[in-house]
């Protein structure tokens, strides 16, 4: 039997024998916030974008129009996309809206596939856009650069002149913004003005009218309420309450 003594000698080497836990300070985590800039030779390439449809609307942004005239600067454009395909079809039309800009509508018999920029000439400058057509309202398009009732419209050539329907002309009247203003002198001018889009713009315009007039109302009794001179109370009034 192992004595008091004995036990309590044994609890205190153990204690004493047992190595002294150290600790370390943990070093602050780096936060790296700026990464060095890739060289022009590591960017990646920007993806090209190709054009793959029978038929499209091309948008040129920078026209190389200069001094020359608009249907001559047209004709030019036309003259070379004719050299590097000859078997298309094609509308062109110069506008200005908001700024200078150029329309061309291409058709081809089979389906293409090539870079956007091949459409570019030395006149045209690079192409900003590109909306394929796959197959429907192919007329319809080119009519849109062939329309001469559009607000924005300048000067237009193309290949094949397309006849409207009167549809067409509404769509550009009702898009948002409106392309057409003069809706129902160009539906007389191509024939094409009949009861029934007689009553849509009667209606559309009608509409137009009532939203005008309730805004007009609106402001005025926004001022009224600004010239209102606010209740004072009468102080010997307020006694007798």
């Amino acid at each position: 039997m192992v004595s008091a003594a004995r036990l309590k000698g044994i609890h205190s080497e153990r204690f004493a024998m047992a190595p002294k836990k150290t600790t370390t300070k943990k070093q602050p985590t780096k936060v790296v916030t700026e990464r060095p800039a890739k060289s022009e030779a590591e960017k990646p390439e920007k993806k090209k974008y190709r054009v793959q449809a029978k038929a499209g609307l091309l948008t040129y942004n920078n026209p190389k129009v200069g001094v020359l005239d608009p249907r001559e600067f047209l004709e030019g454009v036309r003259t070379e996309l004719r050299e590097k395909y000859s078997d298309m079809e094609f509308s062109l039309c110069l506008e200005k809206e908001s700024r200078l800009h150029m329309h061309i509508f291409f058709e081809s018999e089979e389906r293409i596939d090539c870079d956007l920029q091949h459409f570019a000439t030395s006149l045209s400058g690079t192409v900003d856009d590109c909306k394929s057509n796959r197959g429907k309202n192919i007329p319809q398009g080119h009519y849109y650069c062939q329309c001469k009732w559009k607000n924005s419209h300048i000067e237009c050539v193309f290949d094949i002149a397309k006849n409207p329907f009167g549809d067409w002309l509404m769509s550009l009247w009702k898009a948002t913004p409106c392309k057409l203003d003069n809706i129902e002198e160009a539906l007389a001018a191509e024939k094409l003005l009949v009861p029934r889009f007689q009553q849509q713009i009667r209606a559309v315009n009608n509409q137009k009218e009532k939203i005008r007039i309730e805004k007009v109302m609106a402001e005025y009794k926004q001022q009224l309420d600004a010239k209102k001179e606010k209740f004072a109370p009468v102080v010997e009034v307020q006694q007798w309450l």
